[in-house]
């Protein structure tokens, strides 16, 4: 990326600040990128009608990662997630407007294809989190147990490191997936594939 862009990006930067148990962004609020600084944060899809689930944990964050960029390049106008502070002391974050995202990119051909490749596979990853998640639910709700299964940093590392040893195995997900067709479909995709939406609950 050229230096105009990342300056023009940094320009438009300006600090957010949330305290524990806060939420940086809840469902229906427009979509903005956010860098995180410090703290750490949950991401997650909230519960939907009158059942009692809980909230489904997709991802943690902490410094130096982001949120937004996805929703950004779908153009889509407002979160369908939340994102919530889980650090003792709060969190603090850049925010930056989807817009200005949007028009570096519009003239930076090969950072918008990165950005477009990192977003599959971020993708594949929410599905594949999805589906362990709502595996975990649908165990405890068999079990008549009540307790909620909370991501934590060391489940996220294990499943990091297995996506990318799956994504290093199977080549480009996208393209494999096309080249060898449904039928050969790697199972593990395939279980997120068909896992249920929990915005339907």
């Amino acid at each position: 990326m050229a230096d105009s862009s990342r300056r023009f990006l940094a320009a438009h930067l300006h600090v957010v600040a949330i305290e524990e148990q806060e939420y940086l962004f809840t469902p229906g609020q427009p979509v903005r990128v956010f860098l995180v600084i410090s703290g750490q944060l949950t991401l997650g899809s909230p519960r939907h009608g009158t059942k009692q689930e809980a909230d489904l944990e997709l991802e943690l964050l902490q410094a130096h990662d982001s949120v937004g960029v996805a929703e950004t390049l779908r153009l889509a106008t407002s979160f369908e997630r939340y994102c919530a502070v889980t650090s003792a002391h709060g969190a603090r974050a850049y925010a930056l407007p989807s817009t200005v995202l949007l028009m570096v990119l519009a003239q930076e051909s090969p950072s918008f294809k990165l950005f477009q490749e990192w977003i599959t596979h971020r993708q594949a990853w929410f599905e594949l989190r999805r589906a362990t998640a709502l595996a975990q639910r649908k165990k405890l709700t068999a079990e008549g147990s009540v307790h909620v299964v909370r991501l934590t940093l060391a489940a996220q590392r294990r499943m990091i490191l297995q996506f990318l040893n799956w994504i290093k195995e199977d080549g480009n997900h996208g393209k494999g997936v096309e080249q060898r067709g449904n039928t050969h479909e790697d199972p593990k995709v395939r279980e997120a594939r068909n896992a249920p939406n929990p915005n339907s609950h």
